[in-house]
């Protein structure tokens, strides 16, 4: 985000709000952008979207190259909170929509922008448009190298391009492999390590293997004035606020792994007991504590998809010498909240010091397969495929 007044972005399908932004050419799969503006008054709020390569670096296309309708759009979907304490203008846009659509498969953001001015950023979203060109078929395996053995996931790959015309095997094809949707941790840009009869095999050892991490800690704030689940009690500030203070987590990373279901890091935005969740949810100030007998080594942030897959200054916790536990709050809308502790130390992100990784952990793969097209002089997203470790491979046609 941009704006610090922007808060809950949802980007996924409207029946489905855990899917990932990926959709297939051609076919009727749309995706909802959906934001709250704190500033609580109406904005003149456009949105458009732009094609670009496998590494995100912007294509060198022309709009009308890739957007089949008007380059930009308005969000005319708008509503102001009601019985809430926090006020809020809510925003919802479908894309695509019959009046903006994708043309070609490939890497998109989506952005939004104020007053007809694109450098006027107010926030932006990477989504996937995907031609089911080729086969693809994953496997997650315990890791084959002993280093990984105990806390890591191998994810191989082999792709079957008989529906593709090729030039070059060996500059023309990319991989690009993430897990949960996470983009910081993704491994983009695999080339395949073999090719057989229009079979491309991507099976390595060491560049396609993920920490299996943990399970994702979980809050529940949708019916706040009756608690939820890991909420301890909830209380009322002087200005009416709602303030939910969880029960103190423990450093998972000396424990063995523990199995339950999760939503692999996402925020479901709900509210119980109203009729309209977008803008009769209210916003919580969720207080975390994270008890550690000593202080880490660097900064210690609150992560997951609520913090946009980042270190957020918003999210960063102080050490309480005295009581022995990091501490800090956040205002965020009531919901269904996946989250864990990570570490900043020396610029790297780590999760080893409080959550710990095992190769047990249940996790979705993502994978994206891209050829590069020398007609339009980009590259194109040709096939799509996910995998769950304890699923199996999943339909991607919903």
């Amino acid at each position: 985000m941009y704006k610090p007044a922007i808060r809950s972005v949802q980007f996924s399908s409207l029946d489905q709000k855990e899917n990932y932004p990926v959709i297939q050419l051609g076919t009727n799969q749309t995706l909802w952008l959906e934001f709250d503006d704190l500033d609580g008054e109406f904005k003149d709020y456009q949105f458009t979207i732009v094609h670009c390569g496998f590494d995100w670096t912007e294509s060198n296309l022309m709009e009308n190259e890739y957007i089949d309708g008007v380059f930009t759009e308005y969000i005319l979907d708008n509503g102001t909170s009601f019985n809430t304490y926090i006020s809020y203008t809510h925003y919802r846009v479908e894309v695509p929509n019959e009046n903006l659509k994708p043309k070609i498969a490939g890497n998109y953001v989506l952005k939004v922008f104020e007053d007809g001015d694109q450098e006027n950023l107010v926030l932006t979203r990477r989504f996937f448009v995907f031609q089911r060109a080729t086969t693809i078929r994953p496997s997650v395996q315990r890791p084959t190298y002993s280093k990984y053995y105990d806390k890591g996931q191998e994810v191989d790959v082999m792709v079957n391009t008989q529906g593709l015309q090729v030039m070059n095997q060996v500059t023309d094809f990319k991989l690009m492999i993430m897990q949960n949707g996470r983009f910081d941790n993704a491994k983009t840009g695999l080339k395949p390590r073999f090719f057989g009869d229009k079979e491309l095999d991507f099976n390595y050892e060491d560049v396609n293997v993920f920490d299996g991490f943990n399970e994702w800690r979980y809050f529940d704030t949708r019916n706040v004035r009756f608690g939820g689940q890991k909420i301890f009690k909830v209380q009322q500030d002087s200005y009416s606020i709602y303030n939910a203070y969880l029960y103190p987590d423990k450093d998972r990373s000396v424990q063995g792994y523990t199995n339950y279901a999760d939503f692999n890091g996402y925020t479901l935005i709900e509210a119980g007991g109203v009729q309209d969740e977008d803008i009769e949810g209210d916003y919580v100030w969720v207080h975390f504590k994270l008890l550690s007998t000593g202080r880490s080594e660097g900064d210690v942030y609150v992560f997951g998809s609520c913090t946009d897959w980042k270190v957020d200054e918003r999210f960063k916790l102080t050490y309480n010498k005295k009581n022995l536990w990091y501490e800090g709050k956040v205002l965020l809308k009531q919901g269904y909240y996946n989250y864990c502790y990570a570490s900043l130390i020396n610029g790297e992100i780590t999760f080893d010091e409080y959550e710990g990784s095992f190769y047990q952990t249940e996790n979705d793969y993502m994978i994206f397969f891209y050829q590069y097209s020398i007609d339009l002089n980009c590259d194109l997203l040709m096939g799509y495929q996910r995998v769950n470790t304890v699923k199996g491979i999943e339909r991607t046609d919903r």
